[in-house]
């Protein structure tokens, strides 16, 4: 059991319910506890058959884009609203968020069950996909400091260009 912080416990899921439970949580739900991702990725999975594994694989797949999606529109909303109001200061901690966001979309990492192939290409893709965003987004941001001559915009991106998104 996963302590969480208003004192309930978040057991690891171990039977396809229990996982289907806890996706439908992180799906449903605007801020996941950090708990929940923690619990997924302790999780096993029992009841293993051929037609189980891929009803999950699809609902793992959902899971993990639906916490993508939510988390670059969060970014892009609040990097639309700081760039309109010429607020750049915490440009830098708008990518530190897109990036524990993308960390917890990975919990899958962890899950022995499902195959070192299939994790693999799961991650590989989902690194791909967001570092391409990450990558226009920084790009995006440079053109409009240059065009607009916007010196705070280039101070936030001095900082932006050392985070990594990935280690």
């Amino acid at each position: 059991m996963i302590p969480s912080k208003n004192g309930d416990a978040i057991a690891p899921p171990e039977v396809y319910q229990d996982w289907l439970a806890l996706f439908v949580r992180v799906k449903n739900e605007r801020n996941c506890p950090p708990e929940v991702f923690e619990a997924l990725s302790r999780g096993s999975l029992t009841d293993l058959t051929p037609m189980t594994e891929v009803s999950f694989k699809e609902q793992l797949l959902e899971t993990v884009n639906k916490v993508l999606d939510r988390g670059a529109k969060r970014f892009v909303k609040d990097l639309n609203d700081s760039i309109t109001f010429n607020d750049l200061c915490q440009v830098d901690i708008l990518f530190i968020r897109l990036k524990k966001d993308v960390r917890k979309a990975m919990f899958f990492e962890s899950l022995s069950f499902l195959g070192k192939d299939f994790v693999k290409e799961l991650s590989d893709s989902l690194k791909k996909q967001m570092t391409e965003f990450w990558d226009k987004t920084v790009r995006f941001l440079y053109d409009q400091s240059v065009e607009f001559s916007n010196s705070q915009l280039e101070d936030a991106l001095y900082t932006v260009k050392r985070i990594k998104l990935f280690d």
